[in-house]
């Protein structure tokens, strides 16, 4: 977990982000959903993959702040969890609404 930025690029900033590296088999799952996505009849996303973590939003247009160099170093992660979000006056509310383990072996001793 490692870098500091806003979303768009240029201009007045909309969104505060944390970066992640991903370790291939994260982006070959972003991938394969990608193209599941697709298959079903959605548009494919034409900007590219950067994995992150929202940590805010801009309401109102702002200058671009300086931010400072970022790395928290790795973590584990155990779960891939699906959410829906909200928008509302007080802020957006997350729901949980389904839950994936990741790297549990299934009944063929393959790695989930």
């Amino acid at each position: 977990i490692a870098g500091l930025g806003t979303f768009p690029p240029r201009g007045a900033p909309r969104v505060l982000w944390l970066g992640l590296s991903m370790p291939e088999p994260f982006l070959t799952l972003q991938a394969a959903c990608e193209r599941a996505a697709a298959a079903l009849g959605f548009p494919r996303e034409e900007r590219p993959f950067r994995p992150h973590l929202t940590l805010g939003r801009w309401r109102d247009r702002g200058r671009r702040p300086d931010l400072p160099a970022t790395d928290l170093g790795a973590t584990h992660v155990d779960a891939l969890v699906h959410y829906r979000s909200k928008p509302g006056p007080g802020g957006s509310v997350y729901s949980p609404l389904a839950r994936w383990p990741l790297g549990q072996a299934l009944p063929s001793g393959r790695r989930a």
